[in-house]
């Protein structure tokens, strides 16, 4: 049920060669764990309890088996809608486990000052100082400010645009073969406008004018997840000056 319900989708194109993958190695763990053996149509809610406390106790963490849980929710559904079983018993399945992610903490401004202190007196790491003021200013992920573009910016009002990131993607079932792309946003909510703080302002133009210098506005166009549009002048090159 599984293979069905997930080659349906990647062949759909609902889900990445990434996402694929991921679900394949989580997948190892069901297959492995005695219920496993069982006919879709005797799994009951007791089945898939019995599975992730197992799972729990034997080191797996608790990032996994709430994917896990994702995964057997889906295949299940699925299931469903295909008559093989007349009930979702993975629902609620979690909710007497203790199997809550524990909140990220941010940095603290005295934690930030250092870590940028540290940056700029680092003869390895001093080229990355501005983009972490940028980073640390606009909270951007690394991959909306690698595909960040002049297009991107409007300074004057004071926004970024974040619609689009440069990953590298993994780009078949096997996961033998990546390449770095351009792809939407994470999630529907990643796309977003972020208003800029005057240090960011400060940052962008300061890229700006430094690329201009090194004549580097231009060198990069790559291909856009958007059918029949490019992407070009990126802002944030890397220190050989790459995208």
């Amino acid at each position: 049920m599984f293979d069905n319900h997930h080659e349906h989708k990647y062949k759909l194109n609902k889900i990445t060669a990434g996402t694929y993958h991921n679900y394949k190695n989580a997948w190892k763990h069901t297959r492995s764990h005695k219920v496993s053996k069982f006919k879709i149509k005797d799994l009951r809610k007791y089945h898939f309890e019995v599975m992730y406390k197992d799972l729990l106790d034997g080191g797996v963490g608790k990032a996994t088996v709430r994917l896990i849980h994702k995964i057997h929710k889906a295949t299940m559904k699925y299931a469903c809608q295909e008559d093989y079983v007349r009930q979702n018993y993975v629902i609620g399945a979690l909710e007497d486990l203790d199997v809550k992610l524990e909140p990220r903490e941010a940095l603290t401004i005295e934690q930030q000052n250092s870590l940028l202190e540290f940056v700029a007196n680092s003869r390895r790491f001093k080229y990355l100082y501005w983009v972490l003021v940028f980073m640390l200013e606009t909270a951007i992920r690394v991959s909306g400010m690698a595909g960040l573009t002049a297009y991107d910016v409007d300074i004057e009002e004071g926004v970024i645009s974040i619609n689009k990131q440069y990953i590298r993607q993994i780009i078949d079932k096997g996961n033998t073969k990546s390449e770095m792309r351009i792809c939407p946003p994470k999630t529907y909510r990643s796309s977003r406008e972020i208003p800029l703080s005057a240090k960011a302002k400060e940052v962008l133009k300061m890229q700006i004018e430094h690329l201009k210098r090194l004549r580097l506005t231009d060198d990069f166009i790559v291909d856009s997840y958007e059918s029949g549009k490019v992407c070009e002048k990126f802002l944030f090159l890397t220190k050989r000056n790459n995208l």
